[in-house]
């Protein structure tokens, strides 16, 4: 459907268009640090639940499947790391509240989702995840799954190798270093 009201910028010349672009860029940069999310596009798996190799841009490192889980607590999260973001699958399981007293962010993040349904109770007393949902950091993913702070770069753990993501994120880091040519 065309918006009829919409502006027309064939007209412009070549630099101003350029301008006008790289002003957004900019704008795309600077509004998350300022913690404005809302030009950012939440990533999507494009099949949830299914290790793969998610990266949509060339030369970029794919992500495996990670998993967090607790028989004690009955929660059990499946996430993958996509653009920089952790990304937790929906059908995720959590914590039905958050214990500890914290007020922090973490918390706060919590009560939102649950507000926003985005986290759902079910018959176990539990939370679920209706959705995906694009998460800062590991940490955050992995204390809204506990109900309470908790280190994500050592909660999550690669589901086939039980390799925690720390060490996962440091590999990639050493793959990426180039290698001292040798004379």
């Amino acid at each position: 459907m065309m918006n009829g009201t919409a502006h027309d910028y064939g007209n412009l010349p070549e630099s101003d268009k350029a301008d006008m672009a790289f002003f957004m860029d900019q704008i795309r940069i600077v509004l998350p640090v300022l913690g404005f999310d809302f030009l950012r596009e939440s990533p999507r798996p494009s099949s949830p639940l299914v290790e793969q190799n998610i990266s949509s841009t060339p030369g970029s490192i794919s992500s495996p499947r990670f998993t967090i889980e607790s028989g004690k607590l009955g929660v059990k999260a499946y996430g993958q790391e996509i653009d920089g973001l952790f990304v937790v699958m929906s059908g995720s399981k959590t914590r039905g509240e958050w214990i500890t007293t914290n007020t922090g962010n973490y918390k706060g993040l919590y009560d939102r989702l649950v507000a926003t349904k985005v986290l759902i109770h079910d018959a176990d007393g539990q939370l679920t995840f209706a959705e995906d949902y694009a998460f800062d950091s590991p940490s955050a993913a992995a204390a809204v799954i506990y109900g309470r702070n908790a280190n994500g770069r050592t909660s999550w753990r690669i589901e086939s190798t039980g390799q925690s993501y720390a060490d996962w994120q440091d590999q990639q880091l050493v793959n990426l270093t180039p290698k001292a040519e040798i004379d």
